[in-house]
């Protein structure tokens, strides 16, 4: 039996995303998600790690290969590093530097966000 699309689905409800919730952190779309919670699709070996980081849990678990969802304290500690952030928490967390060690203002880091959704409205055209 097939534990994957039951465990995802269990996993998803028992943290209250929605389907559109795991497609954002897993950075794929809700059509796929939908899928693999079916059955109907089988994730690559790259979205089963996205989808466990997202979901917080193995990979061993969502196969059914072990009975614990979640990573051990030191686990999610490290998988902390690797989950998605967005640019707002970036630059409240870091400072950003320039390759000549210059730190860039808030100004800067404004106006460098402004560019790249310039950049993105204007590929969105295309």
């Amino acid at each position: 039996m097939n534990v994957l699309p039951i465990r995802l689905k269990m996993l998803r409800k028992q943290l209250k995303f929605t389907q559109e919730d795991v497609a954002k952190r897993a950075s794929t779309t809700i059509a796929n998600i939908s899928g693999y919670e079916s059955g109907n699709q089988t994730p690559s070996s790259p979205m089963l790690l996205r989808l466990s980081n997202a979901l917080n849990c193995s990979v061993d678990y969502l196969f059914g290969r072990s009975d614990e969802p979640r990573y051990s304290p030191e686990q999610s500690h490290e998988l902390e590093n690797e989950r998605p952030i967005s640019v707002h928490e970036l630059v409240e967390r870091y400072t950003i530097l320039m390759d000549d060690g210059d730190a860039l203002t808030k100004e800067e880091v404004a106006e460098m966000l402004d560019y790249i959704q310039v950049r993105r409205k204007m590929k969105e055209k295309r």
